[in-house]
């Protein structure tokens, strides 16, 4: 894939309305938004070059692990982080045509 201006503007816009619903979900419940950032890398990469970048949820597994593993966050907070992440990625990308 080649990056445009167009299709640049429209990365931007879907990390950027990913930044607001993290922004929004945090104020009021504390998700991990390190697993959540993971799992948004994840599947922006995975939904741009395929299979190839399916190996980064590896990654989001051992970073919930350890968020939980640190006592920094319950399970549902980390599952609340992934779907954020991964859903609102996957929303975004969706909604900027992308």
């Amino acid at each position: 894939m080649v990056f445009g201006q167009p299709a640049l503007a429209e990365t931007l816009g879907a990390f950027w309305l990913l930044a607001v619903i993290f922004s929004l979900a945090t104020s009021r419940f504390k998700v991990s938004v390190h697993v959540g950032v993971n799992a948004a890398l994840a599947t922006y990469v995975s939904m741009q070059w395929g299979w190839g970048g399916m190996w980064l949820y590896g990654l989001v597994a051992v970073v919930a692990w350890s968020r939980r593993i640190l006592h920094r966050h319950e399970w549902w907070q980390i599952w609340g982080g992934l779907i954020l992440g991964a859903g609102g990625m996957w929303s975004g990308l969706k909604l900027m045509g992308l």
